[in-house]
């Protein structure tokens, strides 16, 4: 509720601010004022419910819908303003008559804005799968100390006895004891694994330990 009423209060402000700047002010009577400052903001809360029910998150829900308001103002002034809509007529015949040039702007925003977009999703859809496999084979452990051989790259095992004599030795020290909370002893390996099917991959993460 928090996000739709900030959402609500900046689109308002946003709207009467820019109707407020517009060089017609002879034009604009109180009915245009209001229909071109409440107007998007109304558009925008319908805005807001329709992703809502889509099932976007709050914060998500209130930017469409900010953004659906902001739109719904810039399309209003043309429709209400006679100067607006003479901008937005010689800006549409421009177009017609200058195609080609139109359509190499247009491409270029597309493509520009869909590799920024796809840049933004990837690292993010990225960071959160790694962030999930790590928690998930993890869980709440901080640190794990182990080793591999630098002549085979093979795991190396330390055995349970020298694991507690590095316990011992975090204990005792003044630093790592308020830090370390506890230990766990295990093993930590990377198996092949395949199906009856034929599928399968080469390399999956295998943790086994104590209780």
């Amino acid at each position: 509720m928090l996000y739709l009423l900030v959402m609500a209060v900046v689109l308002l402000l946003v709207c009467a601010i820019s109707t407020f700047n517009m060089k017609a002010n002879k034009e604009l009577g109180l009915a245009k004022f209001s229909l071109l400052t409440i107007g998007p903001v109304i558009d925008a809360l319908i805005g807001y419910w329709i992703f809502g029910w889509l099932g976007f998150s709050e914060l998500n829900s209130a930017l469409a819908g900010f953004c659906v308001g902001f739109f719904s103002h810039l399309l209003m002034q043309p429709l209400v303003l006679s100067k607006r809509g003479l901008g937005w007529n010689l800006a549409r015949k421009n177009v017609m008559r200058r195609k080609r040039q139109a359509g190499l702007l247009l491409a270029g925003l597309v493509i520009t804005s869909a590799i920024i977009s796809s840049s933004l999703i990837i690292g993010d859809s990225l960071d959160a799968t790694v962030l999930h496999e790590v928690e998930a084979a993890y869980d709440e452990t901080d640190l794990m100390i182990s080793g591999l051989d630098p002549f085979t790259g093979d795991s190396v095992e330390f055995n349970e006895t020298m694991a507690a004599s590095l316990w011992d030795s975090i204990q005792t020290d003044s630093f790592l004891s308020s830090q370390v909370t506890g230990r766990q002893f295990g093993y930590s390996d990377a198996v092949s694994i395949g199906t009856d099917s034929g599928k399968g991959s080469a390399s999956v993460s295998w943790f086994a330990r104590n209780a």
